[in-house]
């Protein structure tokens, strides 16, 4: 008899995330679903980032939104000059003097007078100060830009409500990942005790097993065979606790609580919840499927992204070559010996300056780089709407397979249910024989392993069927 072991032991390792974070303070502390979700949550570095992408998205939207406004901008400058710049006008430069005749109505006469040479001495006359302020205060203000910047802050607004549901993708992600791994430590811990009944029941059926084989009542192949079954129930146990050990592992790197202890954890509620799997039907196809295009983030998320990618297109069409942009300048302007506000006679008309202009800037040729970012940006776009399709139909094919599970799962169940009933009889015989003299203990034995082994298969086979729902529900947004 070879026990089952089934692949949902490979569904631990499709959901980990690198993680650092905190310890257990003490080892009689209780931590329930709730608590390791928050613990995820503060701890996780997947969600960590999700968060910073988050932060990031809302500052480039600012960002985009800034480029409205218009641009102050403020400039100075200090020069001193060691030796500033002169002109020296020589003694009589401008008339070097001498007699001049003076003209008088009566009597008529001419004489001559004595006129001093002007400027009388060398003069020096300084150009400028030592000392010039320049001050400056700017205003640029874009009027007309093609779209390319209401463009811009679209684009960058549908990236920011994509970056929130990145975030909440990323949590439901942590807590379906979380709460497959609390489960399966509630089924593994059942198992686990049902294997310890098994290998009781099988050291003592391989110790009567050798007896009788010494003794000459059991053949060689019989004792082979109960060997084997010995090895694989040994081997099927390894495995179990391998299993169990790695989804223990995987909560506490999930969690980030490296000094939590398994008795620390506290189960998760069970009652009823495969039995809540039955609620999806393959009959519910076409209303799951209407509600998980709905609903589901990933979708969500993609469609946003393929929005983005549109209006940056749409912003960059907006700089195509020959299309004009409007855009005013203002600027005031001192530049003078005083310093302003605080000496006397920097208000003057030579010393401050006002410019006006209205700009028209339009590209003609750079080369290809616009038509070539153009078509990137054409091809993004592409890109975005074919990888929206394609999720769409993975989800599509994912709920039909998923749901097929289910629907098969549910049968083997009940199959398993109905095998588990006809084992109980036949052990509840075999015992019933075997105490009353007319069996033997190594067929009751055999029957009891059996019986535990139908359990143990009916237990993997309801982990599996509530981790298919726990996904069914992440994707569908139940």
């Amino acid at each position: 008899m070879k026990p089952r072991f089934s692949p949902w032991v490979l569904w631990l390792l499709v959901f980990s995330h690198p993680l650092w974070g905190q310890t257990a303070s003490a080892q009689d502390e209780v931590w329930d679903r709730d608590r390791l979700v928050s613990a995820a949550m503060t701890g996780n570095s997947g969600y960590l980032l999700s968060e910073s992408r988050g932060r990031e998205a809302r500052s480039v939207l600012s960002a985009a939104k800034a480029a409205r406004l218009p641009v102050i901008r403020f400039g100075s400058n200090l020069s001193y000059i060691l030796n500033p710049p002169e002109l020296t006008i020589k003694a009589g430069s401008f008339f070097p003097g001498g007699s001049i005749p003076v003209v008088t109505n009566v009597p008529p006469m001419t004489t001559n007078m004595p006129f001093p040479a002007l400027p009388q001495e060398d003069t020096t006359l300084r150009l400028s100060e030592s000392t010039q302020y320049e001050f400056s205060l700017s205003l640029e203000q874009p009027v007309f830009t093609w779209g390319r910047i209401h463009n811009s802050v679209k684009a960058a607004d549908l990236g920011s409500r994509a970056a929130v549901l990145e975030m909440e993708q990323e949590k439901r992600n942590i807590r379906t990942t979380l709460d497959g791994h609390l489960y399966t430590l509630s089924f593994l811990t059942e198992i686990r005790g049902l294997r310890a009944e098994q290998r009781r029941c099988a050291e003592r059926l391989s110790a009567i097993s050798e007896e009788s084989y010494t003794e000459g009542f059991l053949l060689q192949g019989d004792l082979l065979s109960i060997r084997l079954l010995s090895s694989e129930l040994a081997l099927g146990d390894y495995q179990i606790m391998e299993a169990w050990e790695s989804s223990f592992q995987a909560i506490k790197t999930l969690t980030g609580l490296s000094g939590l202890t398994p008795s620390q954890i506290k189960p998760p509620f069970r009652e009823g919840l495969v039995r809540d799997s039955l609620a999806f039907s393959r009959e519910d196809t076409g209303g799951l499927l209407a509600k998980a295009r709905a609903e589901n983030v990933g979708l969500k998320l993609l469609a946003l992204r393929t929005q983005a990618a549109d209006r940056l297109l749409a912003a960059s069409k907006g700089q195509y070559y020959g299309k004009p942009e409007l855009g005013l300048f203002l600027q005031v302007t001192y530049a003078g010996p005083n310093f302003p506000f605080i000496q006397r006679g920097w208000k003057t008309a030579n010393n401050l300056s006002l410019t006006t202009t209205v700009g028209i800037r339009s590209l003609l040729f750079d080369g290809g780089n616009v038509h070539h970012t153009i078509r990137q940006k054409e091809e993004t776009l592409v890109q975005a709407r074919l990888a929206e399709e394609q999720s769409r139909r993975e989800l599509e094919a994912y709920l039909e397979k998923a749901l097929l599970s289910l629907e098969v799962s549910a049968h083997r169940r009940e199959y398993l249910s109905l095998k588990i009933e006809a084992s109980q009889v036949q052990r509840d015989t075999a015992e019933a024989a075997w105490k009353s003299g007319y069996g033997e203990e190594r067929d009751y034995l055999t029957q009891e392993i059996s019986w535990r082994e139908d359990r143990i298969s009916l237990l993997q086979e309801e982990l599996n069927a509530l981790i298919t729902a726990l996904q069914l529900e992440n994707v569908t947004g139940f």
